[in-house]
């Protein structure tokens, strides 16, 4: 009785590709001592199939036969494998025709395999195959994760004075042309919000364009005559007259850095100017909240409403400026440098108050968001005896480092604690993309190696 297309034994492929039968004598002995040993070479694979019959698909699905049967395919032998003895003809035999325990020891042989594996470009490759392809839905999802990520550090970076403050100093730097616009913008996603480039080069002409400027055209030109070239150089004067791709014409439209500085840079130091303004008003209603929460006291309703909706509209400013992507890393960075001296400076004050046995605990308690309070040596010394200690032998080094902090406190426009939130916030946000744009970037990978991965020691398929 014939096999079906089912049947452990064959393999079929749709349309008219001839039967991969996996029952045939050679084959039938090959995948016998596969299943023994859990695996088997791409070498030994090639020389048992027949290769002027195989399309790259049907050596997919040879594989994944293989695969469903416990076998694992592999570059080459490892060195314990080679010392064996040759297998004997009547074990193949009577390997061929196994029964259910059969799986089961292919199974576990192909574990021990597995486990015992050091390669490096396999052991990645099984990592890399534990990855799940991406769906659309799961690409949407990664996206929007990376968005918003980005959408909380800008969030935080909007609530910082360092960001304002390094806005209006590229403003001036633009203005007094010491910096270019293309260091401080993405010129290609501003350009792409506003005119193209056809727009803006009919700007000054009322729409349209002069001969100079279009210069020659190959759009009206007439169809050939059907007629027959003379000779050879005709017809390759005619191929010569043929119209231009349309991307060669989309390239003639293409701003350059200059053209696209000229074009953006009022619409920028307006944008410059309106984000200033926004944050003077923000920064005052901002310092009343921090003063309001920093004593214990509450904050009106109205105005905290208020304190949003400025957040809210300074953040869609900043967003609708598009800043280059090296002046966002400088932004962090320079308010990541702040909090690292502010750590370090928390650091030196907590080594001083370890040597008078003072209980790590304790010190947070009394020191976190009160490192600017007047007096505060004072009262902890009246704490007890490790604190008083504390206070009497390290008040110079303890006044040192409070003036030091004192310095950052200034420099950053704002309270340590609120601060130190901003520093949450960025971080947050930072690390929330990040992690999203490490699943996209392992998820292509996979991609391009379940793609890859037929053609393995095979050459491409033509």
């Amino acid at each position: 009785m014939a096999k079906t297309n089912g049947s452990e034994g064959g393999e079929r492929i749709d349309g008219d590709a001839p039967l991969i039968d996996l029952n045939e004598g050679s084959l039938k002995k090959l995948i016998a001592r596969a299943k023994r040993k859990g695996y088997i070479t791409y070498e030994q694979l090639n020389e048992a199939l027949p290769q002027d019959q195989m399309t790259s698909d049907q050596l997919e699905d040879v594989m994944s036969a293989l695969n469903e049967m416990g076998v694992n395919i592999v570059e080459n032998e490892d060195a314990g494998e080679d010392e064996q003895p040759e297998e004997d003809p009547i074990d193949e035999a009577a390997a061929s025709d196994e029964g259910d325990t059969g799986p089961a020891l292919a199974a576990t042989a192909k574990k021990e395999t597995v486990d015992r594996t050091d390669d490096p470009v396999r052991m990645y490759l099984r990592e890399m195959g534990a990855v799940e392809l991406l769906s659309r839905e799961g690409e949407i999802a990664i996206a929007k994760r990376i968005e918003a990520g980005r959408d909380t550090m800008i969030l935080g970076l909007c609530e910082s004075p360092i960001t304002f403050n390094a806005i209006i100093d590229w403003s001036n730097a633009l203005n007094e042309g010491t910096m270019q616009l293309r260091e401080i913008l993405d010129l290609d996603a501003m350009l792409s919000k506003g005119p193209t480039a056809e727009q803006v080069e009919n700007e000054d002409g009322d729409g349209e364009i002069s001969a100079e400027t279009a210069g020659p055209t190959f759009k009206e030109e007439e169809e050939p005559e059907e007629e027959a070239p003379a000779d050879e150089d005709e017809e390759n004067m005619t191929e010569r007259r043929a119209p231009r791709p349309a991307e060669e014409e989309d390239e003639d439209n293409t701003l350059s850095l200059a053209q696209m500085e000229e074009q953006l840079k009022p619409m920028a130091l307006e944008r410059f100017a309106a984000i200033t303004d926004l944050y003077r008003t923000f920064s005052q209603v901002q310092g009343a909240r921090v003063t309001a929460l920093g004593v214990g006291d509450d904050f009106p309703a109205a105005e905290e409403e208020r304190y949003q909706s400025l957040r809210e509209q300074l953040t869609a400013e900043v967003e609708s400026v598009q800043f280059h992507g090296a002046k966002i890393e400088y932004l962090v960075d320079q308010l990541y440098s702040f909090n690292r001296r502010l750590t370090t400076l928390g650091g030196q004050m907590l080594r001083l108050a370890e040597r008078h046995k003072v209980p790590r605990k304790d010190f947070l308690d009394a020191y976190i968001n009160r490192e600017m309070e007047d007096g505060w040596l004072e009262r902890v010394s009246k704490l007890d005896k490790k604190w008083a200690n504390f206070a009497a032998n390290e008040a110079d080094a303890v006044d040192r480092i409070r003036n030091e902090i004192g310095e950052i406190a200034q420099a950053t426009g704002m309270a340590l604690g609120e601060f130190r939130r901003i520093v949450n916030m960025v971080q947050k946000g930072e690390r929330e993309a990040r992690i999203a744009k490490k699943e996209m970037v392992e998820a292509n990978l996979r991609l391009v190696i379940s793609i890859a991965k037929k053609y393995t020691n095979r050459g491409l398929q033509f």
